[in-house]
């Protein structure tokens, strides 16, 4: 046989291979893309999600560059805005299962603090300790499980 045939051959086979041992994980997907939409402004971008369907980002704000922390009902449904502390910016990147959301947010005075959303209240968590790096101040409150303990 010619040794391009071979080469060819085995080719083939290769991405037939690969295609039956993806047909099972493809038949049994148990995900679904859906937009979150904004709050008014031109995207926005998600960051977690719970065990109900609660996402937690960010969203740019009707008419401007700025961008909100967020929180969604059950399965992606609506969307609530946390504002900030006085500050044009906010981010959530972390939910729990009680839909209790973590995130940063600036102040007026433009420093950047941690915040817990619970029970719809933003509270900032200015208390912990902050890391200053090149003459900015922040702490992310990156993660919060469901015991409630916040990274």
């Amino acid at each position: 046989m010619n040794a391009q045939f071979v080469k060819l051959k085995r080719i083939a086979i290769f991405f037939v291979e690969i295609f039956i041992a993806s047909i099972p994980a493809m038949a049994y997907a148990d995900w679904s893309i859906m937009g979150l939409g904004t709050l008014g402004g031109y995207s926005s971008s998600a960051y977690d999600i719970n065990d109900s369907g609660q996402v937690v980002g960010s969203s740019h704000i009707a008419g401007d560059i700025f961008y909100h922390a967020f929180i969604t009902g059950p399965n992606g449904v609506g969307m609530t805005d946390f504002g900030t502390f006085g500050g044009i910016l906010s981010s959530a990147h972390g939910i729990n299962d009680s839909g209790e959301a973590v995130g940063i947010a600036l102040t007026a005075d433009i420093r950047w603090h941690s915040f817990i959303f619970s029970h719809g209240e933003m509270t900032d968590l200015s208390v912990l300790p902050t890391v200053v790096e090149d003459g900015w101040t922040a702490l992310n409150a990156a993660q919060i499980n469901n015991n409630g303990q916040i990274v």
